[in-house]
């Protein structure tokens, strides 16, 4: 016969088992019947003798008695639930089924608010994070009101060699010159910008993630480092993901000219790395290695002219040395430039002809060499040698401009080094 004692709680005594929460627990036969003589006594004090005859009905130690109640409450002890067998001092036990009852609301009700009290943390826990979501819209949009942050992506980048900082370095002076666009890796730059650039120089991809534009993320992979092509296709892709559609073309013509020798390519990258003064001669010496290599490369010709007349300019303060000097490196230059193609000049090449008039104290000539090159507005150097020009020419108004971005863009050691130049 099957009983039920509560609710998810029942006794089969055919098969001598208690079952709870649809688990099924045996018990002793003599349990069982103990547990049958208590269902049909409840509520009546039972003495142990008493018992002793009803259920076992034999000469046995009364000691049974209290063994298998025992047993009994040990079994519903284990399962958090109250025994319904309890004790009458001096006069033995009653079965109450009441306290089955009683233990099972209660469980439920400890459930209930244990469910209820996770469900009020995790209401507390949502209201808070979106309050912490709207403040920190607050402070992103009131920041944004002064930093432009569209034009601010973040930056963050792997361990590099001088090569792979070199190539970052042409990267931030494009996107910085050509379209005001900052790479920062500060943590504010990582707060206020939905848009990521990752440089994964370890694993060989750069990844650029745009967390409002998902379309316009990208990843580039590249195999053992980076050349020419790999350079251009990627430029191409920046240009498209963090701009709107740019046209190409000038950025072409204005790359197109680096090295197309991985060797020649990856020593001017490494010539401009941050490790040390750029203008070093450390770093003439690696755009002398990669001239050998393509001695009628233009913008290895240009680029190693202009970082010679810096440094001279940096380390020789005796005018008459550094005007002997000078003219020894024009000498030299004109040298290269005589085994070139004549009527194929670069804009690389017209910014170091507009430097080469600059250092004769020609600024009109300058001036006419500077305009030929699309880049005069686009990089570093052809920024500098427009407002030399400019100052030269008594337009000091315009020149102020440029040294104002500059002094901003480029760090202090190297801008006071421009500064001093082509005095």
């Amino acid at each position: 016969m099957k009983f039920k004692l509560s609710q998810n709680i029942y006794f089969d005594n055919e098969r001598d088992c208690i079952i709870i929460n649809g688990k099924t627990y045996a018990i002793e036969k003599k349990q069982s019947d103990l547990l049958v003589f208590f269902i049909n006594n409840e509520n009546i004090v039972l003495s142990k003798e008493y018992i002793l005859n009803s259920v076992w009905g034999s000469v046995v130690s009364i000691q049974v008695v209290t063994q298998a109640i025992f047993k009994l409450r040990r079994l519903f002890k284990e399962q958090d639930l109250e025994c319904p067998i309890i004790t009458v001092q001096q006069k033995g036990y009653i079965y109450d089924p009441s306290i089955l009852e009683s233990t099972s609301d209660a469980r439920r009700k400890f459930i209930l608010n244990k469910i209820n009290f996770v469900i009020v943390i995790i209401i507390f826990v949502f209201i808070g994070v979106m309050i912490k979501k709207i403040i920190d819209n607050y402070e992103i949009n009131k920041m944004c009101s002064v930093i432009n942050c569209r034009n601010l992506v973040y930056l963050n980048v792997s361990d590099m060699n001088s090569s792979e900082e070199g190539f970052l370095r042409l990267i931030k002076i494009h996107l910085k010159i050509n379209h005001n666009i900052n790479l920062s890796s500060t943590e504010l730059a990582y707060k206020l910008s939905s848009r990521h650039l990752n440089f994964n120089f370890n694993d060989k991809y750069i990844e650029y993630i745009d967390n409002e534009l998902k379309s316009d993320s990208f990843k580039f992979t590249y195999f053992d480092s980076i050349d020419k092509e790999d350079y251009w296709n990627l430029m191409v892709k920046l240009d498209e993901s963090v701009l709107i559609k740019n046209k190409h073309k000038d950025l072409k013509s204005l790359y197109n000219e680096l090295p197309s020798n991985k060797e020649a390519f990856n020593l001017l990258l490494s010539s401009l790395d941050g490790s040390s003064h750029i203008f070093s001669k450390e770093n003439i010496k690696k755009l002398e290695l990669a001239g050998d290599i393509e001695p009628d490369n233009q913008y290895i010709i240009s680029l190693k002219y202009m970082m010679s007349i810096f440094y001279i300019y940096d380390n020789f303060h005796d005018i008459k040395k550094r005007n002997k000097l000078i003219a020894k490196l024009n000498e030299k230059f004109f040298y290269d430039v005589s085994r070139l193609d004549g009527d194929n000049i670069s804009p690389k090449m017209n910014e170091a002809y507009a430097a080469y008039y600059l250092t004769k104290n020609q600024p009109y000539k300058s001036l006419e060499f500077i305009l030929k090159t699309k880049s005069n507005e686009k990089t570093i150097i052809g920024m500098l040698l427009n407002a030399k020009i400019n100052e030269a020419l008594n337009n000091k108004s315009y020149s102020d401009s440029i040294y104002k971005f500059l002094s901003v863009n480029v760090n202090e050691r190297v801008f006071s080094t421009m500064m001093n130049s082509f005095n």
